[in-house]
Formats: structure tokens, C-alpha cells, sequence
């Protein structure tokens, strides 16, 4: 689900294999000072089937390498939260579950 401002961050990973991608997360994604725990990795085209957009935007902002968001989330209204839930939902059952080492 995205957060309130509708900018879900992610990182564009296509160029990484499974252990780049954990260390890249352990490099950019820690969190109160603890690396992620996992990942999950989605293809672009089903993000775009969902009429969503990937903003790349590593190069602003302060952002960190490979960052981009995703965009185009319904416009925030409680109705809406059942269409982003529906959206949530077809994107993680098409991601792959990474457990990091």
C-alpha cells in the first residue's frame, strides 16, 4: 500500500543479482539503523499493468542510488483504500519473497 503521499519507494534492482540486492539494502535501506529483513522483487510491466508509473529519481533529492518511486496510485478518500488494497494485492502475488541471509 502506498504511503500518504502516494510515493511508494522502492529501488530499481534489474541490474543485481538476489546477494547485490541484499547488500545494496543493507547499504540504503536500513531502517533505525537495522538492514531490511527482506525483499520483494516484481517485474516492472506488472507495476505498469496496473496503470501505475515507476518514477526513477536517484539523482535527486538526496535520494539513494537506484531509488525511484511509483506513482499513479488513486487519489487519497477512504473508497479509495479498498482499490489501493486491490492494487496491493495483485502486485504481491506476483512479486517473489526474498529472505535475507
Amino acid at each position: 500500500m502506498p504511503p500518504t503521499d502516494l510515493k511508494l519507494s522502492v529501488f530499481v534492482v534489474d541490474t543485481l543479482d538476489a546477494d547485490g540486492i541484499h547488500q545494496h539494502g543493507r547499504q540504503h535501506a536500513q531502517r533505525e539503523g537495522k538492514p531490511p529483513k527482506a525483499f520483494g522483487a516484481i517485474a516492472a510491466a506488472v507495476v505498469l499493468k496496473q496503470k501505475l508509473t515507476i518514477d526513477p529519481n536517484d539523482d535527486r533529492d538526496d535520494n539513494p542510488p537506484l531509488h525511484a518511486d511509483i506513482l499513479g496510485w488513486p487519489a487519497t478518500t477512504d473508497e479509495k483504500k479498498s482499490e489501493w488494497k486491490s492494487i496491493a494485492q495483485q502486485l504481491a502475488e506476483k512479486a517473489t519473497l526474498y529472505i535475507s541471509p
